[in-house]
């Protein structure tokens, strides 16, 4: 039973739809290469290796979530979402960017973190992780004008605070109509 709702769990991060039989989950699980070919839900002599395996990757997935800046594809929608949640170390102090826009528009900026906010969950704690020796936090945030719609890119860095190596990460920003 903790299994089936790790599983669940599981599909939930990656949107599967929770509401289909079990087996039907781990075979769309296993064709988004999330689970291995070979996992075996039925396999009574695994259950506390699956169960360390789906743990495992739901804590890999939890901690890309942080160490990533933001999204490799984050999509703004006009007049509606105009910010974007990236997470940093909580020592990191700025944060530069470089904006190449679909109509061939270069911006480059930099922006002190301190001037950003911390996002909240539901409850309003800060959205927080601690990995290895560093926490990350969950910042929002915004280009000082407005982008067009399109197809944009966008390249983050910073300077990891423990090593002192800048810290580079590229993501595709989808400006849509706020409704088609």
């Amino acid at each position: 039973m903790i299994l089936d709702n790790k599983i669940r769990m599981l599909a939930s991060i990656y949107g599967v739809e929770c509401d289909a039989q079990l087996t039907n989950i781990v075979s769309i699980l296993q064709a988004m290469d999330v689970l291995p070919k070979e996992f075996d839900i039925n396999d009574a002599n695994n259950v506390f290796n699956n169960t360390k395996l789906v743990d495992d990757i739901i804590t890999k997935h939890r901690d890309t979530e942080f160490s990533r800046v933001v999204h490799q594809v984050s999509v703004l929608r006009k007049n509606r979402i105009n910010e974007l949640v990236i997470s940093l170390p909580e020592d990191v102090k700025e944060i530069h960017w470089t904006l190449d826009t679909e109509n061939q528009s270069n911006y480059v900026g930099r922006t002190n973190v301190k001037d950003l906010s911390l996002v909240y969950d539901n409850s309003g704690r800060q959205i927080e992780h601690t990995i290895g020796n560093t926490k990350y936090k969950k910042y929002k945030f915004s280009f000082p004008f407005d982008l067009n719609i399109g197809y944009h890119q966008v390249l983050f860095s910073y300077q990891d605070p423990l090593t002192n190596e800048f810290i580079k990460q590229k993501s595709c920003i989808i400006s849509a109509p706020e409704r088609c």
